[in-house]
């Protein structure tokens, strides 16, 4: 009904039926998390090298990055470093 007639919904509705297919996506996924260690001074190598080997479904997956050395709980502002 969605796709045919998308001005029969509200948004509210069609918020919710676009994170429940999301959710559904992530639940189907096997790849729930890529831990990334890597060096501040050698980020983006590490970062490289870890990734490279990985299939384009296991990109899928959350990222969580440590810097070694570090004991940060990547809570969002080790990743929001790691992003920027």
């Amino acid at each position: 009904v969605l796709q045919l007639m998308p001005s029969c919904l509200d948004f509210d509705n069609k918020r919710a039926y676009f994170r429940a297919q999301l959710r559904s996506r992530r639940l189907e996924s096997r790849y729930q998390t890529i831990r990334l260690r890597v060096r501040r001074n050698e980020i983006f190598m590490d970062s490289y090298h870890q990734l490279r080997i990985r299939s384009g479904e296991e990109m899928r997956a959350k990222i969580q990055v440590q810097f070694q050395g570090e004991e940060g709980i990547d809570a969002g502002g080790v990743g929001k470093e790691w992003y920027g």
